[in-house]
């Protein structure tokens, strides 16, 4: 193994030159699947190169053991949290949702796109990202304990009656999938028959462990978000590797809303009050939804005409969500 990274180091040096690039080694890091804490460092390694027995990150993104991406997630949240704590310090709710909303929810959406959708380190990760945003929120709006259906209605976009604090844990499926679907045939036409693949062609292609991934990801949202007629059918792995598609992760995210939206609807709409009655909070869900009934929400501060007072705007987030 430490033949061949030597021999990569010596590859990736010469294709550098063609473009008048240098490659400095002592800048270069190695990790592989097989290196262990405290491990000697491999007799054959090149010079000057780093050799990270956890994990290394590319671009941001950790890829090593599931404490080393545990870690660096960690990090990623504290900096979320940092924000989310002094968003009540501006005493401006309007403002502080927008930051809520525009700042934190996406904080964590690169890793969505970059990260192996269904891995442990992930999965918990994006869960305390979106519990961070729903407990900010109800710091905001003073919702205290909120109900499930008012967590789930914070979670869906404005468009649906919510407000648009994103479920990562939910949509990490469709990021990654969208993410890929525009770089697979860039790849296999770059390094088609590469020493990395096992095999040539897509079937090389399709034996790596993060194409499988997008494959699983396929496999789970053709599953649980099955398309309607009126939308566009979602393309496979391998057509995917001749043709980019762009704009999937934005389209699959609205279907995964959409699907919310209405199981949410469809609950609000069966609930009962203690003498058997239908509740309004149905018909409450269903007028959030209407032409420019989230226009309060969009207004941005910068006029008196557009500043909604703090207690008017708390009352208002209240009043959506029949707190």
């Amino acid at each position: 193994m430490q033949d061949q990274v030597a021999s990569d180091f010596d590859v990736a040096e010469h294709e550098l030159a063609g473009v008048l690039q240098q490659l400095v080694r002592e800048k270069c890091e190695v990790w592989g699947e097989h290196f262990t804490k405290g491990m000697n460092r491999p007799a054959d390694m090149p010079a000057g190169v780093c050799v990270r027995d956890e994990g290394l990150l590319v671009l941001g993104c950790p890829f090593g053991t599931s404490e080393f991406m545990e870690r660096h997630f960690a990090k990623v949240l504290k900096k979320t949290q940092h924000l989310l704590d002094n968003l009540p310090r501006l005493e401006d709710p309007q403002s502080a949702g927008k930051f809520l909303r525009f700042c934190a929810t996406p904080k964590f959406h690169y890793h969505l796109r970059t990260s192996l959708p269904f891995t442990r380190p992930l999965a918990e990760a994006a869960g305390k990202h979106s519990r961070a945003l729903i407990q900010a929120a109800c710091t905001l709006f003073f919702l205290g304990d909120v109900q499930t259906k008012t967590v789930r209605q914070l979670k869906l976009p404005l468009t649906e009656g919510g407000f648009g604090l994103t479920d990562a844990a939910r949509i990490a499926p469709a990021a990654y999938f969208g993410a890929n679907a525009v770089v697979l045939a860039d790849v296999l036409a770059r390094h088609e028959g590469a020493a990395w693949m096992p095999a040539h062609g897509r079937a090389g292609l399709e034996a790596q462990p993060w194409v499988q991934a997008i494959q699983a990801a396929y496999d789970h949202l053709l599953t649980h978000y099955p398309r309607s007629p009126q939308s566009d059918p979602l393309p496979d792995v391998r057509s995917l590797m001749l043709r980019p598609v762009g704009g999937l992760q934005a389209k699959l995210t609205q279907r995964i809303h959409q699907q919310e939206s209405a199981s949410l609807q469809a609950a609000l709409n069966d609930m009962r009050d203690d003498a058997g009655h239908p509740t309004t909070d149905g018909a409450r869900l269903q007028s959030c939804k209407g032409p420019g009934a989230t226009a309060w929400l969009q207004a941005i501060p910068f006029s008196p005409a557009t500043t909604i007072s703090p207690d008017a705007f708390v009352w208002n987030v209240q009043f959506q969500l029949a707190w």
